[in-house]
Formats: structure tokens, sequence, C-alpha cells
């Protein structure tokens, strides 16, 4: 009796200590709509937890359906635990987004994932008043809404002078554009501007008579 008394005590001893190497952690993660401030719900979010072999064990996942993701699990200090997160890149700019990130064991750890909504933009370069094959244009487009988002420069012709050129199709996030172009024609420069906005989904042509 006294042999079986003793075991259930190591059992229990045992237990203990396995149970006091682990420690509660927790983790919020919120995704919204950069512009609009509404969550983005098709988004997923995962826990994993990694061994020394670098292997993967899913402790939470989960599809948001209002944008916001808590977890709770008990942290291994022998372990490495990761958020893993999914959204359709064909479909939002990521403003602030982790494809994974390392979590802090034994606290609170706070994300905040934002997106924007994308459209398809393309700018039709058209010269109306032709002076002669040195005319030239720049063209300066930056996002207004996003300065994550860095606006761009460029001379997007093969060659300045009499131009009717219309570009392709880009994807680009939704927002306000504002459009600044600078036109030289026989050595004077004048600059232009104009602010546009891209709506979900739009596919617009932007015309630039000069």
């Amino acid at each position: 009796m006294r042999n079986w008394i003793l075991l259930t005590a190591v059992l229990f001893c045992f237990s203990c200590n396995k149970e006091n190497s682990k420690k509660w952690t927790e983790v919020h993660v919120s995704a919204k709509n950069f512009l609009t401030l509404e969550p983005i719900t098709d988004i997923s979010i995962g826990v994993y937890e990694k061994d020394a072999l670098g292997s993967l064990e899913k402790l939470h996942s989960a599809l948001s359906v209002d944008g916001l993701f808590d977890f709770g699990f008990k942290a291994n200090k022998n372990k490495q635990y990761i958020l893993s997160s999914s959204v359709d890149l064909d479909k939002y700019y990521a403003v602030s987004f982790l494809p994974y990130t390392d979590l802090y064991k034994f606290q609170l750890n706070s994300f905040e994932f934002t997106f924007v909504e994308e459209a398809h933009l393309r700018t039709h370069y058209k010269n109306v008043s032709c002076f002669d094959e040195n005319d030239h244009i720049y063209i300066y487009r930056p996002n207004i809404d996003i300065p994550e988002y860095n606006g761009y420069s460029f001379t997007p012709m093969p060659k300045d002078g009499c131009l009717d050129i219309i570009s392709t199709f880009s994807k680009i996030p939704c927002g306000r554009y504002h459009y600044e172009w600078h036109v030289t024609k026989n050595n004077t420069t004048n600059v232009y501007h104009d602010t546009i906005t891209l709506n979900p989904g739009d596919s617009l042509t932007y015309l630039i008579e000069y």
C-alpha cells in the first residue's frame, strides 16, 4: 500500500512540474479596411506551435466573420509559436500585413492588419497640339489616402514628341490619386494638376491631353 501511495505522489509532482513549464498566452487580431475602417471578413488566422525540428502543429485556426480574432493557449518555453494570416492579395492591397510572425510567449500579443480593395487604372497620353518631337511630358501620381503606398514618378513612353499612347491596365489600391504632369513645349514647361478617386472594382482610363 505504501508503494502505491508513493508512486501516485511522484506522478502527481511530475504532472505539476510539466504544467508549471507552461504559461498562458493571448493573441488578439483585428483586420480592417484602411479607408472605411470596416472589418475585413475574408481573412483567416492561425496559431501554430513549432518544435526544435521545425515541425508545425496547428493550435487554432479561424476564418473571420467580423474581422476580429481572439486566441488563447498555454505556451511551452521550449517551443516557438507563430501567427499565420492569409488573405486574397489578388483582391486586396495590404497596407499593414504580416503573412506570419513569431509570437511572444507568456504575454498578450495584439496585431492590427489593414487592407484596401483594389481597382484597375490605365492612362491615355495624347499630345493634341504637338510642337515637335522634343515635346516632353513627365507624370507624378501619388495616392493621397495611403501614405504607405508610394507614389511614383515616371516617363512612361518609349519616346516623347507627338504622342497618342494608351498604357495597359494596372492593379492599384483604391483611394484618391493626385495627378501632376509637367509638359515642356518649345522650351517652356507648364505644370497641371488633377485628383481622381478609384472605388473598389473600378476599371478607369484616365486621359491626359496636353
